[in-house]
């Protein structure tokens, strides 16, 4: 696993890209998902499969948006996989 800097560099680029509540595109800064962002990599290294962090990844993202702007824990199995075998937690 990188450094802590490249690692939130790798998720801040995969969250903005798949944007899973739709805020990059509808117009939100690049840093919108930045707290989000940083609870994922402080929490990162236990995640050991990709399964793992798309528990992760929805858990936060419920945590901050509540499950309903959330979504289904589903729709974060492509972004997970894209941050897994990016960074190999």
């Amino acid at each position: 696993m990188g450094n802590t800097k490249s690692i939130i560099e790798v998720v801040r680029k995969e969250i903005n890209q798949e944007d899973p509540i739709r805020l990059i595109s509808t117009g939100a800064p690049n840093d919108e998902y930045d707290p989000e962002v940083k609870e994922i990599v402080k929490k990162i290294s236990k995640a050991g499969s990709v399964e793992k962090l798309q528990n992760l990844v929805y858990k936060t993202f419920v945590e901050f948006f509540g499950a309903e702007i959330a979504g289904p824990r589903y729709k974060y199995k492509k972004l997970a996989s894209n941050i897994f075998n990016r960074i190999k937690v």
